[in-house]
């Protein structure tokens, strides 16, 4: 019974982490994206102005 509880864990704890690490992915993308958008934005308005 503990070796079955010690496998529940030991798979929850990697899920939790392959997900924390999956959203830090995340972040930053959406931190690239926006400063890619930034850029894009500046660029926009220099060309304009």
């Amino acid at each position: 019974m503990l070796i079955v509880a010690a496998v529940v864990l030991f798979v929850l704890w990697v899920l939790f982490h392959a997900t924390g690490a999956l959203v830090n992915l995340l972040w930053i993308g959406i931190v690239v994206l926006a400063i890619l958008w930034l850029v894009g934005l500046f660029r926009g308005r220099s060309t304009t102005v």
